[in-house]
């Protein structure tokens, strides 16, 4: 059987081929995706990590002027 002259196999095949190369781009742009969509937040705590009595000790007034519960109980949170 032929198609314009090409035989109907070789259409056949070559679909298959376009479909095999047509998967692994699409697995290969998948992946790409999923390692690039990973990232890591940093929260910025590590700038506080100076206990409340030490910082009280450092720069003086109540240790409850430092805690991080008692700074959101009064600035309105």
């Amino acid at each position: 059987m032929n198609y314009f002259g090409i035989p109907l196999v070789i259409l056949i095949s070559e679909k298959v081929e376009i479909m095999k190369n047509l998967i692994k781009v699409t697995g290969v742009l998948v992946v790409m995706f999923m390692l690039s969509s990973c990232v890591v937040h940093d929260n910025g705590a590590r700038g506080n990590t100076i206990p409340p009595g030490q910082a009280k000790k450092v720069f003086g007034g109540s240790a409850k002027d430092y805690a991080p519960g008692q700074v959101k109980k009064r600035s309105g949170y």
